[in-house]
């Protein structure tokens, strides 16, 4: 199969990242909420952290490819990087440092091209320098493989504490000629907070690039603080400079499926008088004077010549059935206007939030509002499940045939998105090679069993004596 395609060339990659504490929260799937999907598809890379499921489920975004990266302890899903916090539990048990860990990735990828580090790092890096100042080879002597550090704009933070996970991050970017971006770039010159909890703000998601590639970012964004999108951090996004070619494929020999036509008792007739109108009838003739070698091009041509006669006559005789609109994705069905309302409050209460984050009144307006809200979402959803069993308690013996009806539709609205991620490529060359012969490893180990068998036949058994 022969594909054709235009190029595209791009110059320039958007790329996010979110540590979005769980794909599956509170009974909501964030890839069923459209607004959590808007916040995501304007970019060329999602990177998503902490998304608590394995390599068993397959997360699904239009027009993206999905590669899953999970921890072997549990079933989180990762990308990128995730450093626990330097006196936790999990850090106490490893017999290897972290941060060490991390510069040897770094050292052994530097041959190979530039490096871009990001995620949530649990450090506080207050505005400490991550270069030398005044690093210069003019008065001392140094290795000629050596190149001095650039001095580049002073990095500011919001956040001004410096703890130890902090310094070691620091010494990292220092010994590797790595730069946090970070209070930097433009759209976030001042550092903007990326976590947000009760217990206060600070910066923790960062981004970490070379020298050569720091200079390359356009800008550096930190979005404001969405409470029903992660448990407490914000998403950092940035765009760098980098020409690429994108081929958008189109297959030869592949179409689209025709469309749907309702049949009623009189559409054999009409569908007749279609078949003998004057164009139809100039086709039919044609497709029968055309008498073409049996070749595979030929019989493809032939058949989709047929198809168009076919087509043409239900066109003219037939009725097309009424395309329902397609509109958004429902909502859950515990999750009511009420809970949609108060949704939006909370959703805008933590955008004012995240621009004032010192503001002691505005903070507990906020935390109030959002306990409120995870309260009556327990309760509804309680309700909802409390009322489906009284229900199916009730229908059971009344109404057997709601009662299974309410049990379909309970499974399907479980049902998980079954949209195809294999391409019409491979499904070609599936049902090409369907019936082509069997493998000859097949046909050897039925040939030794055969074999087998007949030995045990012809082995004497007791009976056989006598």
């Amino acid at each position: 199969m022969v594909k054709h395609g235009r190029s595209i060339v791009k110059n320039n990659l958007k790329i996010c990242y979110w540590n979005i504490g769980g794909i599956n929260t509170h009974n909501m799937n964030k890839l069923e909420d459209h607004l959590f999907v808007q916040e995501i598809k304007e970019y060329d890379v999602i990177i998503l952290a902490e998304t608590h499921i394995g390599y068993d489920v397959n997360l699904h975004v239009e027009g993206f490819n999905y590669f899953p990266v999970c921890r072997n302890i549990s079933t989180n899903g990762r990308y990128y990087a995730y450093v626990p916090p330097a006196n936790s539990s999990y850090t106490k048990k490893l017999d290897f440092d972290i941060i060490d860990q991390i510069e040897k990735d770094i050292v052994s990828y530097k041959s190979k091209g530039d490096i871009l580090f990001c995620g949530d790092l649990n450090a506080r890096t207050s505005t400490e320098e991550d270069y030398i100042a005044q690093d210069s080879s003019r008065y001392l002597p140094l290795f000629e493989s050596y190149k001095p550090d650039n001095k580049i704009r002073f990095r500011k933070n919001c956040y001004e504490t410096l703890d130890s996970r902090g310094k070691e991050i620091i010494d990292l970017c220092i010994s590797n000629q790595m730069r946090v971006v970070n209070g930097r770039c433009m759209g976030d010159l001042l550092g903007n907070f990326t976590c947000f909890n009760t217990h206060g703000q600070s910066t923790v998601d960062y981004l970490i690039a070379n020298e050569r590639l720091f200079n390359q970012i356009l800008y550096f964004r930190v979005s404001e603080f969405v409470s029903t999108f992660s448990d407490c951090h914000c998403k950092i996004s940035w765009e760098i400079l980098a020409k690429y070619q994108i081929t958008e494929t189109q297959s030869n020999n592949l179409h689209a499926a025709p469309v749907n036509f309702r049949w009623t008792e009189d559409s054999p007739l009409k569908f007749q008088q279609a078949l003998l109108s004057p164009d139809n009838q100039q086709k039919i003739s044609s497709f029968l004077i055309n008498d073409s070698d049996c070749s595979s091009e030929d019989i493809n041509k032939k058949a989709q010549d047929l198809c168009d006669i076919f087509l043409s006559a239900a066109k003219i005789s037939l009725v097309t059935p009424k395309k329902n609109k397609k509109g958004s994705r429902p909502q859950k069905k515990w999750f009511d206007s009420d809970l949609f309302k108060m949704r939006k409050n909370v959703i805008s209460l933590g955008k004012i939030y995240s621009r004032y984050p010192k503001d002691p009144v505005i903070k507990g307006r906020y935390y109030k509002y959002f306990r409120i809200y995870n309260k009556c979402r327990k309760v509804k959803y309680q309700q909802f499940i409390n009322s489906m069993l009284q229900k199916l308690d009730t229908l059971r013996v009344e109404n057997p045939k709601q009662y299974w009806k309410l049990i379909n539709d309970i499974q399907d609205s479980k049902k998980e998105n079954c949209s195809s991620q294999i391409d019409s490529d491979t499904w070609a060359n599936h049902f090409r090679n369907l019936h082509s012969a069997i493998d000859n490893t097949f046909y050897s180990r039925l040939n030794q069993l055969e074999m087998i068998l007949n030995d045990k036949e012809k082995s004497l058994v007791f009976n056989d004596f006598r």
